[in-house]
């Protein structure tokens, strides 16, 4: 008792030293006013993955205008979407954004985090599930044209499911929460749905580390959308999502047939066929990772520190915005599917982006 006491006693007084360590000096930066006319198409690309006209057309595509701005900030909106997607395109302090953009890093900062916010909070629903999936003759264009590709699987396939860890730096407190005993790393886990078109058109998370496939499946709402859209015993032909044997005997939900040494060499071929396929939703969280390098550094990464979930969701949101901005991407082309415009995929009017486009 008087070991473990004094143990208690150590850790405490060493987090008091920790807590009471002198702060480093404020980052001194030139105050420079910031246009997005000084830069060029070469220059924006590079630092966000968009051309200028591209921000300009998201800057009123998201509504950034009206963001909710905390803490008394007035930003401008282009300035402030360009602040946002130049912190998550490439690992970056906030000391290189305060030069660029001539603010402190705590302004930068409450500028990222109420715009993420404000995306989450316009688009999370849309991001869980896009209106388009509750239409079952989308569903079936969808499953018609990966049978184009690939007849073998029948033309009842129209979008391919999995699970995606993403690890962070090991967090101070509920450690073993986060931590995957499969990873053997501390992170969070989304469960996406990518379709023909190129576009992750469900994302549902986070989860904890520890959180297997199976358990996102059963936590999210896509058993009981699949149900009530595509009933057992309803007069419309089944449609399914492929994805790996974790899923195996779901409703609306297609897996590998096994074991493989207990199959006929015909459910091998269909197995070879459609994991092709299912590799399209790896493509989907590679193309985020690859705009948005930021994601993949595991040290940059710090929960308690930072909104990493909600960066990442962010992240996927933008990456489907430069899909349908650029039309298309590895995916849709396998498949020869134009992604939806950007003014179908947010929900927009005809003439709300009217001017820009």
């Amino acid at each position: 008792m008087h070991a473990a006491l004094a143990m208690m006693l150590l850790h405490r007084r060493r987090r008091r030293q920790r807590s009471v360590r002198v702060a480093p000096p404020p980052y001194t930066y030139s105050a420079t006013a910031w246009s997005l006319d000084d830069w060029d198409d070469t220059n924006a690309l590079q630092k966000t993955r968009f051309t200028k006209h591209q921000l300009r057309v998201l800057v009123k595509a998201l509504k950034i205008e009206a963001t909710e701005w905390s803490h008394r900030i007035k930003p401008d909106a282009t300035m402030a979407l360009v602040v946002t997607l130049m912190r998550l395109s490439r690992p970056r302090h906030l000391a290189d954004l305060c030069d660029t953009f001539g603010y402190s890093g705590s302004y930068l900062s409450r500028v990222i985090n109420d715009v993420c916010q404000h995306l989450i909070e316009q688009h999370h629903e849309r991001l869980q599930w896009h209106p388009r999936l509750r239409q079952y003759k989308h569903l079936r264009a969808l499953a018609r044209r990966v049978a184009a590709t690939k007849p073998r699987c029948g033309g009842r396939i129209w979008g391919f499911i999995d699970g995606h860890f993403t690890p962070f730096s090991r967090p101070e407190s509920d450690q073993h929460m986060f931590y995957s005993g499969h990873k053997k790393l501390h992170g969070m886990v989304f469960q996406a749905i990518t379709t023909p078109d190129g576009l992750i058109s469900s994302l549902f998370g986070p989860f904890v580390g520890r959180t297997n496939d199976w358990g996102m499946y059963n936590a999210s709402r896509v058993p009981r959308r699949l149900h009530r859209m595509m009933p057992a015993d309803g007069p419309r032909p089944m449609l399914y999502l492929y994805g790996d044997p974790a899923y195996y005997l779901s409703h609306g939900v297609m897996s590998p047939f096994g074991p493989r040494k207990q199959i006929s060499s015909r459910k091998r071929r269909f197995n070879k066929t459609l994991s092709r396929h299912r590799i399209s939703v790896e493509h989907s969280f590679g193309q985020i990772f690859n705009l948005f390098k930021s994601l993949s550094f595991q040290k940059g990464l710090r929960v308690g520190d930072q909104a990493v979930a909600a960066f990442f969701l962010v992240a996927a949101l933008l990456c489907n915005c430069w899909t349908c901005l650029n039309e298309g991407n590895q995916t849709s082309m396998k498949y020869q599917l134009a992604p939806p415009t950007l003014e179908e995929y947010l929900g927009l009017g005809v003439n709300d982006l009217a001017g820009i486009m």
